[in-house]
């Protein structure tokens, strides 16, 4: 004990410098900004100072405890231990922040392990090269690579990729490979040992541009994320101005045939007038059955109350019309929904087309029924149409067609209103259903689309 205390006392003492503790300030501030979702509120920036100083003081602890425990007889400064002593509490930090989905905290708990052991290897080397500089100037020099982590985390944290989750997968699993490949060459990087201010100034330049190519990978695939983003919002506008038009069609033709029946109005009044005064009611009523029919036939607009919603249903009772395919529903909504018009529009199109593809392609006849309605604080979305399969198969023509409608962009938008999605198949019939928080701020789906970030 006695001996393992002096050994703390001798880490403290010795290895502690002021470059050192500035470094694993760095460190936790890196992970801190990583994160995202800062605040300018007094209260938040209290809260996210204390998870640095946390963090700061973990890194610390870690880094003496590992050095100390891996050799009990003598004090070893391991540079590879005080790497994964700065990393441990950040990945655990950045692991357990938030409410993203798992990929993005993986991307990030990735960026940010590779990022930190490049930037300790580039410290390395400039602290190697300082000792030819002159004394003020090397230590100042020994303090710049740190400034490189809450650097990369501040862009990271920035250009935050949870506003836009829809990454598309091979990107996804590519930055992993590269992140973790400049990992491994960076480790193999760090057991050159030379005299060389040649070599070293060559490993620290090579080391600078994995720290480039690594941030610049992650702003790549947060670019790619946003247009795709920008480009679902656009179909959904299209989709939304599509079921305007329609319902002004739908209204336009509603008005046309209420003058013409106003202008034969008249003559059938009269006409059952007469049949009422000769005391054939059996004709007067089978002659107002008649002219109900030939008046109004068909014709049917939805208006549930909620502007968005009869605009959709419209449009799909449209399509439902020139398919041939019965739609039924039940709504029962408030006048105005928290969620955004176009995942609105994107769920219950995607959803509702599916149902009358399935129909259309499956030659089994049959209605689509819809409900919808609010219970509990959640929206409840159920759609079931007949279906001659016997398992679930997700794939649509829509999606090989590339319309970009597919189960993801449902998953995505029921997981952003922390909801439920639920998909079987029971009695020949496709069952889907959807529950959304009310009172979800939908944070990634609310993110401002005029962000040019």
């Amino acid at each position: 004990m006695e001996a393992w205390l002096n050994h703390l006392k001798e880490f403290f003492t010795i290895f502690i410098t002021a470059p050192f503790i500035f470094q694993l300030f760095c460190a936790a501030l890196d992970a801190v900004l990583s994160v995202g979702h800062l605040h300018l509120q007094k209260k938040h920036i209290l809260f996210q100072l204390l998870w640095i100083v946390v963090l700061f003081a973990s890194m610390l602890l870690l880094c003496m405890l590992s050095n100390s425990f891996d050799n009990p007889t003598s004090f070893a400064f391991t540079p590879t231990l005080v790497v994964f002593s700065i990393i441990i509490p950040g990945v655990v930090f950045i692991a357990l922040s938030g409410h993203s989905k798992w990929q993005n905290k993986l991307l990030k708990v990735f960026l940010y392990v590779s990022s930190a052991y490049v930037v300790t290897e580039i410290t390395h080397q400039v602290n190697m090269l300082s000792f030819s500089i002159p004394s003020p100037l090397a230590t100042f020099y020994r303090f710049l690579p740190s400034l490189l982590m809450p650097i990369a985390g501040a862009l990271v944290g920035y250009y935050n990729i949870n506003r836009y989750s829809e990454e598309e997968k091979s990107y996804f699993i590519l930055s992993l490979a590269v992140f973790l490949a400049l990992f491994v060459i960076t480790f193999l990087s760090s057991s050159i040992e030379t005299d060389s201010a040649y070599l070293r100034t060559f490993i620290l330049v090579v080391l600078i541009s994995f720290l480039i190519t690594e941030i610049g990978i992650y702003l790549g695939l947060y670019a790619t994320s946003k247009n795709q983003k920008k480009l679902l919002d656009l179909q959904a506008q299209a989709k939304l101005n599509e079921a305007a038009y329609e319902t002004l069609k739908l209204n336009e033709e509603s008005i046309e045939r209420t003058s013409i029946a106003r202008h034969d109005m008249k003559n059938h009044y009269a006409y059952i007038a007469s049949l009422l005064e000769q005391k054939k009611y059996d004709e007067a009523y089978q002659y107002v059955s008649t002219v109900n029919e030939e008046s109004y036939g068909n014709f049917h607009i939805i208006d549930c109350g909620n502007r968005i919603l009869s605009s959709i249903l419209n449009l799909e009772l449209s399509k439902a019309r020139i398919k041939g395919i019965q739609l039924k529903y039940f709504v029962a909504v408030p006048k105005e929904l928290p969620f955004k018009e176009t995942d609105l529009c994107s769920l219950l199109t995607n959803l509702i087309d599916n149902a009358l593809e399935a129909i259309e392609r499956e030659k089994n006849g049959g209605s689509v029924d819809i409900q919808i309605y609010t219970k509990g604080g959640y929206l409840r979305i159920s759609i079931t149409n007949p279906t001659n399969r016997k398992e679930i198969n997700l794939k649509t023509t829509k999606e090989s067609q590339g319309h970009g409608y597919g189960l993801k962009i449902i998953r995505s938008i029921v997981e952003n209103y922390n909801g439920f999605l639920n998909m079987e198949i029971k009695d020949g019939m496709f069952e889907t259903d959807i529950m959304m928080d009310m009172d979800s701020k939908g944070e990634k789906a609310n993110a401002s689309d005029s962000d040019d970030r």
